[in-house]
């Protein structure tokens, strides 16, 4: 499953807000030296048929979760989503730089799109467009991402643009995608334009994309953040919000008999990750100060924030069943629910932020970040699996 992504009938990833800032970073930053982003962007371009494969891991693993270690990530190269469709089938998105620094304006920008088929990592043709911020995989030939302004459809083993959402004199972002069928699904996103901006949801039914607007104008939305859908009837999704009364914060939606209702009250926190376990319980992660995260569980009808095993601000959650999950943030923070309660698990790497992480097994799973400043570490990727994570260097070569 993942983090990005959740429990439901697709494999979904989800980014954060409209991906100002992509963490601490713009909508497709993340952090490396120049020259190398370069060098790097060139050879991917003249390779287009190069494959990533994971090298030794050195001995940079931490079973007890107490390690501090300090890996290089991939310079001048920015991970945007990733998603598992099963242990040996997955999917890692991102771009490559060469005149832009990561973190930068996107002018000097590759996307690309890498596929897992259980031993390495292998470049595939991305359409030339903005980096993905999320994909939802409902099998391993069927499929759906978001970025920017468009929806792309992995189908007949390509992906090609599905669909374009525009607004006049608006500027758009689609953050989050969950798919619930090949006929049905959902998509989160934000639009700014010269004086306001607005959150809303496009809903896929019929073969047709369409706009639905989120409960209670009253209060402004400024996005929505996360989407985790039960089944096609019932699901839940973050939204971004002010209001008079409680000021900035994150609202809990949720969709049943048709429509989105507000659950509960307004959470005093950005919330970027979103899991459902079920129609009673839901996970959700974020940040509660500019430099603190927290962990909040939807429990029957309550909302409470529960104790995390660190200070860190997290960015995603996975639930694969009500006591096994797995949350994911800065410091390369991994934190895991045993049912009872949340735990340290893995590396501590300074500089590195977890953006995403997918399970598509109990026991089997990826996590996908950057550096948390333009100084700090390049993409980095980290496989757990025997019990234990690792950091997975990337290697292109043939």
């Amino acid at each position: 499953m993942e983090s990005s992504d959740q429990q439901n009938p697709g494999r979904a990833v989800e980014a954060g807000s409209a991906r100002p800032p992509r963490r601490v970073f713009s909508l497709i930053g993340a952090v490396a030296a120049v020259v190398m982003a370069a060098l790097l962007a060139q050879t991917l371009l003249a390779n287009p048929g190069v494959f990533l494969r994971g090298l030794p891991s050195s001995g940079q693993q931490a079973p007890d979760g107490g390690q501090v270690v300090t890996p290089s990530g991939t310079p001048g190269v920015d991970y945007s989503a990733m998603t598992m469709v099963s242990p040996s089938d997955g999917w890692l998105f991102g771009a490559t730089y060469s005149n832009n620094p990561a973190g930068g304006p996107c002018g000097g920008c590759s996307p690309f799109i890498v596929h897992y088929d259980g031993s390495q990592w292998r470049r595939v043709a991305a359409p030339a467009t903005a980096s993905i911020a999320a994909a939802s995989m409902l099998s391993s030939t069927d499929g759906w991402a978001v970025a920017q302004d468009t929806i792309f459809h992995y189908t007949g083993g390509a992906w090609t643009v599905a669909y374009t959402y525009a607004v006049p004199n608006e500027t758009i972002f689609l953050n989050a995608i969950t798919m619930v069928s090949p006929d049905e699904g959902w998509v989160g996103g934000s639009e700014s334009g010269p004086t306001t901006g607005s959150g809303f949801l496009l809903h896929y039914f019929s073969g047709k994309w369409q706009r639905v607007d989120l409960p209670d104008a009253s209060r402004r939305s400024f996005g929505v953040n996360g989407i985790s859908m039960l089944s096609p009837k019932e699901g839940w999704a973050l939204e971004m919000i002010y209001s008079p009364d409680a000021g900035t914060g994150t609202r809990l939606i949720h969709y049943v008999n048709g429509a989105w209702h507000a659950a509960g009250d307004v959470i005093p926190a950005t919330l970027t990750g979103l899991a459902a376990v079920s129609a009673q319980t839901v996970w959700m992660v974020g940040a509660v100060t500019g430099t603190t995260g927290g962990i909040f569980q939807y429990d029957a009808g309550q909302i409470a924030q529960v104790a995390s095993p660190t200070p860190n601000i997290l960015h995603a959650v996975t639930m694969l069943s009500p006591t096994d999950s797995w949350a994911v943030g800065d410091g390369a923070a991994t934190l895991h629910w045993d049912g009872t309660q949340w735990t340290k698990v893995g590396l501590i790497i300074h500089g590195v932020a977890l953006m995403g992480v997918s399970f598509a097994a109990s026991g089997e799973g990826w996590a996908e970040g950057n550096g948390e400043s333009s100084d700090a570490q390049g993409a980095m990727l980290l496989h757990y699996s025997r019990g234990a994570w690792r950091v997975y260097p990337l290697k292109i070569g043939g």
